[in-house]
């Protein structure tokens, strides 16, 4: 305890000096040991006599194998009266008890500590290595604490501690890196291996991307690189995007062209929509469940409108339709469908030019099971949706017409269309396989592909003013 005195001079009572000590012996046979604080105020500490000292730590020793903080505090306090500092060695020279039998790696040594076999024998117990592998799916949560809190497990987590260098040491060496896996709740080995399979599949991997992403499973995943590269000491610019390079073995270029190519990937959709409109239109085919004809505007400002107080803009638009194109792997969220009933229900839209909109039509050049779920509210809303398979049936009879009716006309087009059915391959890969279209080497082809589209759109628009 704190004393309000800073001299030992104005104590009440006689005390005895020794080192840097002094202490005054109790009536009961304890001790008070006084000495001063950095602060120059005195301190005190009220020790009980060597026979209750004693007694306290055999009855510990018997309950529970071991001995409380309190009682090796008075142990190392009794050893000031006689060597004159604070010691928990010479103190149970003073009690007259034994020191610990058990020896760690360190030399220190501490009485009932359990032997290395048997704690790893319990790690194995309290983590079967099915539900590990269980837990590595996600299909069910483990935790560091369930080992440590668990009264059969206590004694074998402290010694593991105390004697045999750490917890985390022995439980990787029982299961590599299931340590770190639990306490951060996650797999490093499994984050690298979504974060490339991601990439494969034309999904971004853009650090700051995902954590600000609008998906919960890419927040979770954002969350999970920013956490790994503060733990594995990155810092500084692209501290994130250098973590990724390190853990998944791509350059910081491969990581940062993930959105780039997504967007390019975006518009090239946007642009084979553009071109069967326009195609479409043009023969005569009937698209009137999806979309009445009229003039096919790409204009950023003839795109601009307003729903719900907020302002939108539309991929496409045909006369005062709005026009949503969809692209690539990523799941479409009940939170996405909500974003499209609030912008594209009927009546609720105004384009900027003034006019209402009129209708909507949103085309997903996705795999049916990323989308399909959302068809029904959409369309319950007074949305139209055209599907991959509507689309690529649309497109597989749109090219025979043009073989067959318009092979002289395309001829002028530039750069040249060899095989019309190349756009059948394009479009099958955007919608399914976007990580072929979506690979830095065959950039030119991407190129060429906007090209083509834009070459027959512009055609296109040239027949229909004849």
């Amino acid at each position: 305890m704190k004393l309000k005195t800073k001299d030992f001079s104005e104590l009440r009572k006689p005390t005895t000096k020794i080192g840097k000590y002094r202490y005054r012996q109790r009536l009961n046979g304890g001790y008070a040991i006084y000495w001063q604080g950095k602060d120059g105020h005195l301190r005190m500490i009220p020790v009980p006599s060597i026979e209750v000292a004693k007694e306290r730590h055999d009855r510990e020793v018997q309950e529970t194998g071991r001995t409380s903080k309190t009682t090796n505090t008075y142990i190392s306090f009794l050893a000031v009266p006689f060597y004159g500092k604070i010691s928990l060695i010479h103190g149970r020279r003073v009690v007259n008890v034994k020191a610990p039998e058990t020896t760690s790696v360190d030399g220190r040594r501490f009485r009932g500590s359990m032997a290395r076999e048997d704690i790893k024998d319990s790690i194995r117990e309290c983590y079967p290595i099915d539900q590990i592998e269980r837990f590595k799916r996600g299909e069910i949560k483990l935790t560091l604490s369930q080992y440590s809190q668990d009264p059969r497990y206590e004694r074998l987590y402290r010694s593991a501690w105390r004697t045999h260098g750490g917890f985390d040491k022995l439980m990787d060496e029982v299961y590599p890196g299931l340590h770190e896996m639990l306490k951060l709740g996650f797999d490093r080995e499994q984050l690298r291996d979504t974060l490339i399979q991601r990439r494969n599949s034309g999904l971004n991997i853009a650090p700051y991307s995902l954590t600000d992403s609008k998906v919960e499973e890419e927040r979770k995943l954002g969350n999970q690189i920013k956490l790994l590269t503060e733990k594995s000491g990155f810092k500084g610019k692209q501290a994130r995007a250098r973590f990724i390079s390190k853990l998944t073995g791509l350059s910081l270029a491969q990581i940062r062209s993930t959105q780039k190519i997504i967007n390019k990937n975006a518009f090239m959709a946007e642009k084979l929509t553009e071109f069967i409109l326009e195609w479409a239109f043009l023969t005569g085919m009937d698209l009137s469940d999806y979309v009445s004809q009229a003039q096919v505007y790409r204009e950023y400002d003839m795109l601009k409108f307003s729903s719900n107080n907020r302002d939108f803009r539309a991929d496409r638009r045909v006369g005062n339709q709005a026009i949503e194109v969809r692209a690539g792997c990523r799941e479409v969220t009940k939170a996405d469908i909500q974003s499209f009933i609030n912008r594209y229900s009927p009546g609720k839209g105004r384009w900027q030019t003034g006019e209402l909109v009129q209708g909507s039509l949103i085309a997903f050049y996705k795999h049916d099971k990323l989308c399909q779920h959302g068809f029904q509210a959409l369309q319950q809303a007074g949305i139209k949706i055209m599907s991959y398979k509507q689309s690529r049936e649309i497109l597989r009879e749109l090219i025979k017409i043009m073989k067959t009716q318009y092979s002289t006309e395309l001829e002028d087009v530039r750069p040249r269309v060899n095989n019309l059915d190349y756009f059948l391959y394009l479009q099958k890969e955007l919608s399914l396989d976007p990580s072929v279209i979506s690979r830095p080497a065959i950039r030119d082809r991407r190129e060429l592909s906007l090209d083509l589209l834009e070459g027959l759109i512009v055609k296109s628009k040239a027949l229909r003013t004849k």
